[in-house]
């Protein structure tokens, strides 16, 4: 009996210590599995924290590299024409689209040489404060917002800066990244260029027809004269049509576009413009002066000749 109760006295004391030693195993298991989870969701997390700081520091260059590019091309364009603009690019998209003839006429021409009616004329139809404001007419931007907002026909506020903006550097779409993009690139334009540039960018851009761009190659086409020659009737026409060039003609004016003819003829006297040197009275006035510098040189010549000839 006594050897039986030893044994299982034993027997037990054996099988604690082994349940014990499972026990510890599993505790150390469990140790090691936790902390290889742990080291695990660390990684996890370092892969993560990784890419989101590499598309942080690409970002970070894009954002560099639009600012960089956009205002090198603001300052090359203050001193060199801007040889073709998105909208003429989206409109010989639209145009192959169709199936049509490609067509894009445009010539540029300096704002010296333009007629003061022809300037005039686009200062009173698109923001006849434009020698006033800096880029932005609040006003004018208020009456539209309120005017949308009421459900009328949809009506803008950009002033000619904005347009500019617009037709030079960004495409024609109304949404919020354009806005903001355009009052942006506004800001530089005026601040960079000055109201003189914009104004020749301007006139030599804006679309004037299906496929035509510029006052002077509207000018050729409607009335077979460059825009130098241009009447007070036939500046106000031009610029009546803009608001929307391909829709209204300027050869076949109606109703609408007659009564807006009359309007800016009534406001070009008014509108405050400005002041531009006209190349060709410079080119006469030099061109002038080197003819009689010759006529008196010649003269010269042939006195001392005379003198010459009375001596011998």
């Amino acid at each position: 009996m006594t050897l039986r109760a030893n044994h299982r006295r034993m027997s037990a004391a054996s099988l604690l210590m082994i349940d014990s030693l499972k026990v510890e195993d599993f505790r150390e298991w469990a140790m090691e599995n936790n902390v290889a989870v742990q080291n695990g969701s660390k990684q996890k997390t370092n892969g993560k924290m990784r890419y989101v700081l590499k598309l942080l520091h690409i970002l970070k260059w894009v954002v560099i590299g639009f600012f960089a590019s956009s205002l090198y091309f603001v300052i090359l364009f203050k001193f060199v024409n801007p040889p073709v603009t998105p909208l003429m690019v989206i409109r010989l998209g639209e145009q192959l689209f169709k199936g049509e003839k490609l067509v894009l006429k445009k010539k540029w021409i300096d704002i010296e040489e333009v007629s003061p009616n022809m300037i005039k004329a686009l200062i009173a139809a698109e923001d006849n404060l434009y020698m006033r404001h800096d880029g932005f007419d609040r006003k004018a931007i208020e009456r539209a917002y309120k005017n949308n907002k009421r459900g009328g026909r949809i009506r803008g506020g950009s002033t000619i800066s904005q347009q500019t903006a617009k037709n030079v550097f960004l495409w024609p779409n109304r949404t919020y990244l354009r806005k903001g993009l355009e009052v942006y690139f506004t800001f530089l334009i005026e601040r960079i260029w000055g109201k003189k540039r914009i104004l020749e960018v301007y006139l030599n851009v804006i679309e004037t027809g299906k496929g035509i761009y510029g006052v002077e190659k509207a000018s050729m086409i409607y009335f077979g004269t460059g825009s130098a020659a241009l009447t007070r009737s036939q500046a106000a026409m031009i610029a009546a049509v803009l608001p929307s060039p391909r829709r209204y003609s300027v050869t076949r004016p109606g109703p609408y576009i007659r009564s807006r003819q009359a309007y800016l003829l009534r406001m070009m006297p008014i509108v405050e413009t400005i002041n531009i040197k006209k190349k060709s009275a410079k080119k006469t006035i030099s061109a002038d002066k080197s003819k009689k510098e010759k006529t008196r040189k010649k003269n010269r010549g042939l006195l001392q000749m005379f003198r010459l000839d009375k001596r011998q």
